[in-house]
C-alpha cells in the first residue's frame, strides 16, 4: 500500500512540477487581451464588444483559453462577462465571473476608471491524463485531496488612469479568494503611443506580472500601428522569452496572432506558444452612422455636420456639468483637429465653411459658459 500511495504522490508532483515550468504566462497574462487582466477595461470605451483569445503550447498538452463580452452602460459605466478555462496537463482551472467599470471624467485630458469583478473558480484534476496512469491506484486518498478539486468564490479590482496618451492599468485579480494571498496576482501595465508621420504610430508597452508559483514577470513591447489597421508587436520578458505578432482590425473585426520563443529551460519540452486574438466590435445604429461618415469624398462635409448637431445639443442643455461639458468640447476638437489633417471635400466648400462659422460660434458660447460657471 505504501509503494502504490509513493507512486502516485510522486506522479502527481512530477505532474505538478511540469504544470509549473508551463506557468510562464498564466492565464491572466495575454500580451493582447487587456481586459482579461484588469476588470477596468469592461468601462472604457467599447458600446459592446466580443472577445476570444486562445493559447496553445506546441508539442504539450496545455492550453488556456478566454472568451469575454463587455460594453458601456451610458457614457461611464460599463459591465462585462468573462469564462477562462486554463488546462496543465492532469490538471483545470475554470474561472467565470462578471465585471463592472465606472468611468470618472476628471478632465479632457485625464480620466479615472474604477473596476470590480466576482464570480467563482474551479479546479479539478485528471489523473487519467498523467503519464503511466494505469499504474496509479484511483482509490488512494492522495488522489482524493480536496485540493486539487474545489469551487471557491472570488473577487478582484482594478484601475486605469488615463492622462492625454499615457494609460496606467494596476490589477489585483485574486484580491478576495480562499487561501490565497491577495498579492499573490498583481498586474501592472503602462503604454504610450506616439504620432509619427505616414499615418504610422508608436506603442511601448511595458508591464509587470506577479504570479503564484513561479518567478515573476516582467517585460517590454513595441506594438507599430499603420493607418489604425494593421499593426506588428514584438517584445522580451526576464524570462528569456521573445514574441513577435501581427494583427488588423477591419470594420468591427480584429484579429491578432503572437508567437513566442521558448527559452532555453522549456526548449526541450515546447517549441514555442501560440496565441490567438479575436474581437469583434458589436455597435448601435448610430455608431455605425458616425463611423460610414468618416469614409469616402463627402465625409468632412458630413461630419461636420453631425459637429453641429452636436454643439447644438450641448448649447441648450443647461443641465449638463461643467465636467460633462468640458469632455464633450474635448472630444470635438480633437475630431476637428483629426479633420483639419485630413483632406476636405471640395464638392461643397460652401456647405463646409458654414459649418466651420458655426462651429466656432457655438464652441466659443459654450466656453463663455464655462467660465462663467467658474
Amino acid at each position: 500500500m505504501k509503494n502504490k500511495i509513493y507512486t502516485t504522490l510522486f506522479s502527481v508532483m512530477l505532474c505538478a512540477v511540469v504544470s509549473a515550468q508551463n506557468l510562464t504566462m498564466d492565464y491572466y497574462s495575454y500580451l493582447y487581451n487587456w481586459y482579461n487582466i484588469n476588470p477596468a477595461y469592461c468601462a472604457n470605451g467599447d458600446k459592446l464588444s466580443a472577445i476570444l483569445n486562445v493559447r496553445q503550447r506546441a508539442g504539450l498538452n496545455t492550453n488556456n483559453s478566454m472568451a469575454g463580452l463587455k460594453g458601456m452602460l451610458g457614457e461611464n459605466q460599463g459591465i462585462g462577462a468573462r469564462v477562462i478555462s486554463d488546462t496543465r496537463s492532469a490538471f483545470q482551472v475554470v474561472m467565470a465571473d462578471v465585471t463592472y467599470g465606472y468611468n470618472l471624467k476628471i478632465n479632457t485630458n485625464q480620466s479615472f476608471i474604477f473596476g470590480l469583478s466576482a464570480g467563482l473558480t474551479s479546479k479539478s484534476f485528471n489523473s487519467s491524463k498523467i503519464r503511466n496512469s494505469e499504474s496509479l491506484d484511483q482509490t488512494d486518498p492522495v488522489l482524493q485531496n480536496s485540493n486539487m478539486n474545489s469551487t471557491a468564490f472570488m473577487s478582484g479590482a482594478g484601475f486605469l488612469y488615463n492622462f492625454k496618451q499615457t494609460e496606467l492599468s494596476v490589477s489585483l485579480p485574486h484580491l478576495v479568494e480562499n487561501g490565497k494571498n491577495m498579492l499573490d496576482n498583481v498586474n501592472v501595465v503602462v503604454s504610450n503611443p506616439f504620432e509619427l508621420k505616414h499615418k504610422i504610430s508608436l506603442t511601448p508597452i511595458i508591464y509587470y506580472f506577479a504570479i503564484p508559483i513561479v518567478n515573476d514577470i516582467a517585460g517590454i513591447q513595441l506594438k507599430v500601428d499603420y493607418n489604425k489597421k494593421y499593426w506588428l508587436q514584438t517584445g522580451y520578458q526576464n524570462s528569456s522569452n521573445i514574441n513577435v505578432g501581427v494583427g488588423f482590425n477591419m470594420g468591427a473585426f480584429g484579429v491578432g496572432y503572437n508567437y513566442t520563443v521558448s527559452n532555453q529551460i522549456m526548449r526541450s519540452q515546447t517549441s514555442g506558444t501560440h496565441e490567438f486574438f479575436l474581437k469583434l466590435n458589436i455597435k448601435n445604429p448610430k455608431d455605425k452612422l458616425d463611423i460610414n461618415l468618416t469614409d469616402g469624398p463627402t465625409a468632412p462635409k458630413n461630419k461636420l455636420g453631425s459637429i453641429v448637431d452636436k454643439l447644438n445639443e450641448l448649447s441648450v442643455n443647461e443641465n449638463t456639468s461643467v465636467q460633462d461639458l468640458k469632455y464633450e468640447l474635448g472630444k470635438i476638437k480633437h475630431e476637428l483637429k483629426q479633420l483639419s489633417e485630413s483632406n476636405f471635400s471640395l464638392e461643397d466648400p460652401e456647405t463646409i465653411e458654414s459649418n466651420l462659422t458655426i462651429i466656432d460660434e457655438k464652441i466659443n458660447e459654450i466656453e463663455t459658459r464655462l467660465k462663467a460657471k467658474k
